[in-house]
């Protein structure tokens, strides 16, 4: 029987380790799509485990707290429901195991636009990183 879409985000995919995020801003592949910067680590061989992610908004482009929970939840929301784009042919094969999500924009953004830029950042990452 096949595994049904799992639309989680556990605690087992959020990238908390501080040797791990300073490894993945020394060493990792950045790619830029308008509102997103995002920092890639990527292994040589595809493996079972999904990507640990994380997601940054600076006191520089939003200085309210609110603002800031605001994207940041609207990010990991986008993420969540799109992280399968990054699967290898549908076999459950990952070839990114880090990124890091950071936003750039100044203005605050609706959900639909975050989606978007989101889903087509994610497709942009699979493509380069699968090759």
């Amino acid at each position: 029987m096949q595994k049904a879409n799992s639309y989680k985000f556990p605690t087992s995919e959020r990238l908390k380790s501080k040797k791990i995020i300073q490894e993945l801003f020394g060493a990792g592949e950045v790619f830029f799509l308008h509102p997103f910067r995002a920092v890639v680590k990527r292994s040589q061989t595809p493996t079972t485990q999904p990507p640990q992610v994380l997601f940054s908004v600076g006191k520089k482009y939003a200085k309210s707290a609110v603002k800031r929970n605001y994207i940041r939840r609207r990010m990991k929301e986008a993420y969540r429901l799109q992280k399968e784009t990054l699967l290898s042919n549908n076999q459950q094969q990952y070839f990114v195991i880090y990124i890091a999500f950071i936003w750039i924009a100044k203005e605050k953004a609706k959900y639909s636009y975050i989606q978007s830029k989101m889903n087509s950042l994610l497709s942009e990452i699979y493509a380069k990183t699968s090759k």
